[in-house]
Order: structure tokens, then sequence, then C-alpha cells
């Protein structure tokens, strides 16, 4: 599991450097950018990706951080809903049904200094 394709990416640059087959491993990520959706329509390393909304995840990173200029208290844990599996069998079919996957929640404040969990905690679940 990778935070996301780019450092996939790099990954399977370094497996093939080492003679690793494609199917000896299995790679997930966050992103489901076009080449990883290659990668996974050809099982070359990968099998799966997140599709992230990142206009919902910028807003909700923006308006975490105005509060918090603004002397709110934040959960430690904001909720951005995840997007859609990208899988093979999701690309092969013809407006097929991506299959969705839950977010993460959890109470506590969240300081200024810890904003940058807010970007990694909806990757997690």
């Amino acid at each position: 599991m990778s935070i996301n394709d780019a450092g996939v990416f790099g990954a399977i640059a370094a497996m093939e450097q080492a003679g690793f087959a494609p199917d000896s491993v299995i790679i997930s990520s966050v992103d489901a950018e076009a080449l990883a959706r290659e990668y996974i329509r050809n099982g070359y390393f990968m099998r799966g990706s997140v599709a992230i909304s990142r206009a919902e995840f910028s807003r909700t990173a923006v308006d975490a951080m105005v509060k918090l200029l603004a002397g709110s208290t934040l959960p430690e844990t904001i909720v951005v809903p995840p997007g859609d599996v990208v899988t093979a069998a999701s690309l092969e079919s013809d407006g097929g049904k991506l299959v969705p996957v839950r977010g993460v929640a959890s109470d506590g404040p969240l300081s200024p200094h810890s904003l940058s969990r807010l970007c990694f905690a909806y990757y997690w679940d």
C-alpha cells in the first residue's frame, strides 16, 4: 500500500531494476492517476487505487485552516469521503459501478502544528 500513485511509480521502477516479476507483488495506492489505471488494467504490479476528489479534499483542508486561524478547535481527524476503488474489473466494465470504500473518523483536538495529519487521515482506514 502506498500513500499515492507517484510513490508507487518509483517503487515499480526499483522493482523493475531488481528483476521482480509484475505478478510477484500486489500494490494498491491512492489517486487513481491515468498511468496507475493503465498499470491496473494490464496487471502491471498495481492491483488497485482509490480515486480521490481533489476539490473536496482541498476545500476541507482550507476550511479547517481557516477555522484554526480563527481560534476554533477541530477534531483530531476530519473525514473526507473517499472515492471509488479502481480495479482491473472496474476498468473493464463499461459504466460499471466502482466499489466505494469508507473513510475514518476520530475525536480529539487538532492543533495548528498537526494540521498536516488532516492531509493524511483521509487515506487510512
